[in-house]
Parts: structure tokens; sequence; C-alpha cells
């Protein structure tokens, strides 16, 4: 990856965003993961498939615009719970420089106040049943975050589902073959979502939290 930046014509922002979208899709069911089949093409031993591989998936992801002028108003709520609530470092895109993703664009947050609000959901209990979906090889949302706000809770009962390396996109693409079965018991209040879970071929984990108790693990 060192070397990637001057490989098939294409920039530091390009490759960044083919990595940071493939890590993000994580393990897709009966495909494997696509990032790790995309950098396939980059050896020296790669078949001509792998190499058209992934140049159509750079080129997808080529197309794919940073922040425009249009999403001002999505951006700056965004930007203003992240940088006041969750994280000092936003940015408007990533790249791969020396073999490092890294941010680009906005420094910081300006014209906000780091972290004057940090979010603690230990804070702030929820009464209504919760139902986590976790990747955990997701990126944007590590699997000790959620699980912090799973474990701290004690008000709510609540369903801890962790699906082997699922992406920030586990829930349309991990669990596609059983989401509308979750979203049925959800709508029904019966929430018997191991059951709901049978219909799923994606290898799942489930914790599940009982009202007034807090877990430990």
């Amino acid at each position: 990856l060192n070397e990637a930046n001057t490989l098939l014509d294409y920039g530091s922002k390009d490759w960044g965003k083919l990595i940071f979208y493939g890590l993000y899709t994580g393990n897709i069911p009966g495909q494997g993961i696509p990032l790790v089949n995309w950098l396939r093409g980059l050896s020296d031993s790669a078949t001509e498939k792998e190499y058209t591989q992934l140049k159509s998936a750079i080129a997808m992801f080529k197309k794919i615009s940073d922040k425009k002028d249009g999403d001002l108003i999505r951006s700056m709520l965004h930007d203003k719970i992240s940088c006041t609530e969750l994280s000092p470092d936003v940015s408007d895109g990533i790249e791969l420089v020396g073999g490092q993703l890294a941010g680009y664009g906005s420094n910081g947050c300006p014209g906000y106040s780091i972290l004057s609000s940090p979010f603690d959901s230990a804070k702030l209990p929820l009464h209504s049943t919760i139902i986590y979906i976790e990747g955990d090889s997701d990126p944007a949302t590590p699997i000790w975050q959620s699980l912090y706000h799973f474990n701290s809770e004690s008000q709510s009962n609540r369903f801890f589902i962790s699906i082997k390396e699922g992406g920030h996109f586990s829930w349309n693409i991990n669990l596609a073959e059983c989401k509308e079965e979750i979203w049925r018991e959800v709508a029904q209040q019966t929430f018997r979502i191991p059951e709901a879970l049978k219909k799923c071929s994606a290898p799942v984990n489930i914790k599940i939290g009982s009202l007034n108790t807090k877990e430990n693990n």
C-alpha cells in the first residue's frame, strides 16, 4: 500500500475511498471480505481477473463525491454533534498517505467547542427495548463502544447482536435474510429476536440484557 498511490493512475483520495468503504462493508455472506479480494489485485501474482476487479472497484468509488454545498445543513448537524459530543477529529474525507489512512479537509472542529458536552450513555438511560446490531469489525462504531452502551443500561430489556467480521453496513448486508423477521418481532412487540436470527446464515452472537440488570462484561 505504500506504493499504491502511484498505481493505476489513481490518487491518494481514490485509494482512501476504496479502503474506507471496503472496511465499512466488512464480510459479505457467500462472497468473503471485498476489500481483501480487491487488494489481491496489487499482488505480483495477481490474476487478470483480480487486477480487473481492483480497477473496477476503485473506479466505482472514485465517483463518490466529497462534501458539497448541498450537504451543508447535514454536515453542520453531523459536525456539531461529532465535535461537541463524540470526537474532535472531523474531516471531509479519507486519503491514503504513506500506507496509512488520514483525514483531509476541515481541520478539527472550527467554530465548535471540542467535546464540550461529551456523550455518555450511562447518564442517559433508555426505557424502551433496545436492539443493538454491531459488526465486530466495524471501523466507525467499534464494538467496545456499543458494548459499553449495552452494559451500562439498566432501565430496558435489550438484545446485542454481533456479526462476525461484519462492518458498518451489517444490517443491510449480513442480516438481509432475516431483517424482515426482526422488524416483524419489533412491530408486534414480541421480541423473539433469537428465533428471528435463525433465518440468517451469517454467523452471529447474541447477548440479552434484562430490565434492572447491568451487565459486567
